[in-house]
């Protein structure tokens, strides 16, 4: 095959590319999101089972502050998901492309390479789809947490 007969192989190759130096990105947001949400259910956890353990049970409503522990609890451990994310995939192999495809036409390396970034892409895409609903999951558990919270000590303060 000749340049002529694929003539936007290179487009595509491009194209291809960036869509997965974008999927880099999304990753990298979604742990910057995880971690925020790490540190502040971490931190409310930690403050309010130090307080909790401390307090005796006179109280007013103190079993709602107990249930507000359940979605912070939750939420912080959702948050830790997508710090460890294994299964990502980075196309092409290096090693096959020198021990293989050196020896190939050039188009059709383009192609087999395309064919994996698309291959990637798909499988990034779905990950990044499931790592985004967990994200959004341990917000919304977070706020959940920190509503019954504010209940809780408007109750006392009141």
């Amino acid at each position: 095959m000749t340049e002529q007969d694929l003539p936007s192989v290179d487009t595509v190759l491009e194209e291809v590319r960036r869509r997965l130096d974008f999927q880099f990105e999304q990753l990298d947001g979604l742990s910057t999101k995880s971690g925020i949400v790490l540190g502040v259910a971490g931190i409310v956890f930690t403050l309010l089972v130090t307080n909790l353990v401390g307090q005796s049970n006179t109280l007013p409503n103190l079993c709602l502050a107990k249930i507000a522990l359940i979605p912070i609890f939750i939420s912080l451990i959702a948050s830790f998901l997508p710090i460890y994310i294994i299964k990502w995939n980075r196309p092409p192999n290096l090693d096959r492309l020198r021990d293989y495809y050196i020896v190939i036409d050039v188009e059709d390396t383009k192609l087999n390479v395309i064919d994996k970034c698309i291959e990637a892409v798909n499988q990034n895409q779905k990950l990044l789809d499931k790592l985004f609903r967990i994200i959004k999951c341990s917000y919304f558990l977070l706020l959940v947490g920190l509503v019954l919270l504010a209940i809780w000590i408007g109750i006392i303060v009141w």
